[in-house]
């Protein structure tokens, strides 16, 4: 419903990568003014990205510096929980972007779920995509998600909520939203991984994997497909009827 406009959006904030690991994050798409990071982080004291020459490199519109891409902290993406309607804090942050409460969302038609209890595969997960076009997958589970191959096309572009960590064994990319239910998300790379789309966190994110590196790509059209073509269909009251007359 209200797709992000920043190549990594968060909850929490990013955090530093571990063992040498390398990050970019990079958005020069101008309708999103350029931005690369959009955290929430609930304190001042807590910065939204780790400092410079901690392996992160931002690169934005032709011109613009690249901590002036970066939107943080954004209080309204750590609003606290509405017990009275049973809506945690992280629950509002996922209704802010798909409408919806994440119980609903999962439980939609079109949507897919998949155990990952003991982990899945990208093999897995492109097989879903090929039987079930236009659906999101939600993956359950701890286990999380290893890729160690491409998933998802430009014409076919991938939306998954995960709620374990990543793995990836690269070269591998992945194009299309990637939506975390963890408080404290770990991609645990080797070798180069590029995601093409966008990445969304309801906690923090932070990478872990010696010589990695990982390039994340905002791409509007990709997000766009995803908001339009993919989901469940409703009919509107009065808008359909199954008579014909005169």
């Amino acid at each position: 419903a209200s797709p992000p406009a920043a190549g990594l959006t968060l909850r929490g904030r990013l955090l530093a990568p571990l063992n040498g690991a390398l990050l970019t994050v990079h958005n020069t798409e101008p309708s999103a003014a350029g931005l690369t990071v959009h955290c929430g982080v609930n304190s001042l004291a807590l910065p939204c990205v780790p400092l410079a020459g901690s392996g992160l490199t931002l690169t934005s519109l032709p011109g613009t510096p690249a901590d002036t891409s970066v939107v943080g902290p954004d209080s309204t993406l750590v609003q606290g929980d509405l017990a009275a309607v049973g809506l945690t804090g992280a629950d509002r942050y996922f209704v802010a972007f798909f409408g919806m409460r994440p119980v609903t969302y999962q439980h939609q038609p079109a949507a897919i779920q998949i155990d990952c209890s003991g982990g899945c595969s990208a093999a897995t997960l492109n097989t879903a995509l090929e039987r079930n076009p236009g659906r999101p997958l939600w993956l359950t589970g701890a286990g999380g998600l290893t890729i160690d191959a491409d998933i998802g096309t430009a014409d076919a572009p991938a939306l998954v909520i995960v709620e374990g960590d990543i793995t990836v064994s690269g070269p591998a990319t992945y194009r299309g939203v990637l939506y975390s239910r963890k408080t404290d998300w770990r991609w645990t790379v080797s070798g180069a991984f590029g995601l093409i789309g966008a990445a969304i966190g309801e906690g923090t994110l932070q990478l872990d994997g010696a010589g990695s590196t990982t390039t994340l790509t905002y791409d509007l059209a990709l997000v766009t497909r995803l908001r339009t073509r993919y989901g469940s269909f409703v009919r509107v009251p009065g808008g359909w009827r199954d008579f014909t007359g005169t």
